[in-house]
């Protein structure tokens, strides 16, 4: 009996042990892939990914961050993080060499055109200078003229958009007033002698007190009094009447 049960027993044995490793080698492979780990890199931690290879459970990846070099070691079938190691330590030098260049900025020129088109009529364009470069925003300040006003503009130095424009009137220049002439001598003459009777002995035109002024001498042979009068040359204003 024993024996007949053995003689089950192999087979079976031997057809379970086939059936086992068939389904392995048959089974598709469970283990993550190169974009699942990338994947799993690029969400928990800044930097480049450089080289990613497989090591029997596990993947090796190598990391560049702003700090420096990394290797992390993921697992290859649960994406555990297995270790996180840094391997070279990154200067500041080097990663400020690796920022942006700085965008090339308009030229005088190109200012100038630009602030041409934007003014209507001949302009003089008297100023074209450079503002606010400390900030990292860099614009042009323009003084221009024309034949009625004074115009600033302020332009991008890199997109040449205009960004402010004001402009004011020139005022225009008052008519120059015919200089005012003095009163002549005879008028100067019939003041006097309606401010104080008698004969005219003298007269004269003089600068007194930075005022041009007629003195005149007047005798009244009559009364036996003589006045001194002073006059605004320009207005006729008695001044002042002196008697003696």
């Amino acid at each position: 009996m024993k024996k007949r049960i053995m003689q089950w027993v192999v087979p079976l044995a031997l057809i379970f042990a086939t059936a086992a490793v068939m389904y392995l080698l048959l089974s598709p492979d469970e283990t993550l892939a190169e974009s699942d780990v990338r994947d799993i890199i690029e969400a928990r931690y800044v930097g480049t990914i450089e080289e990613i290879r497989q090591d029997e459970n596990m993947f090796i990846v190598t990391l560049v961050a702003p700090m420096g070099e990394y290797v992390v070691q993921v697992d290859r079938a649960g994406g555990d993080i297995l270790s996180f190691e840094q391997t070279s330590e990154t200067s500041g030098v080097a990663w400020e060499d690796t920022e942006p260049e700085e965008p090339e900025r308009l030229t005088l020129d190109e200012v100038r055109e630009i602030a041409s088109e934007e003014i209507s009529g001949e302009e003089d364009i008297v100023l074209v200078d450079l503002a606010d470069q400390d900030s990292g925003f860099a614009y042009y300040q323009v003084e221009a003229t024309t034949a009625e006003h004074h115009i600033r503009l302020e332009i991008d130095a890199v997109s040449g958009d205009i960004l402010t424009v004001s402009q004011e009137r020139i005022p225009e220049d008052p008519e120059e007033e015919e200089p005012i002439e003095p009163i002549n001598e005879a008028q100067a003459r019939e003041i006097a002698l309606a401010e104080f009777a008698g004969v005219v002995d003298d007269i004269d035109l003089e600068e007194k007190d930075g005022r041009l002024v007629y003195e005149i001498e007047i005798e009244n042979d009559d009364t036996g009094v003589d006045a001194d009068i002073i006059i605004d040359a320009y207005s006729g204003e008695v001044l002042s009447v002196k008697l003696d």
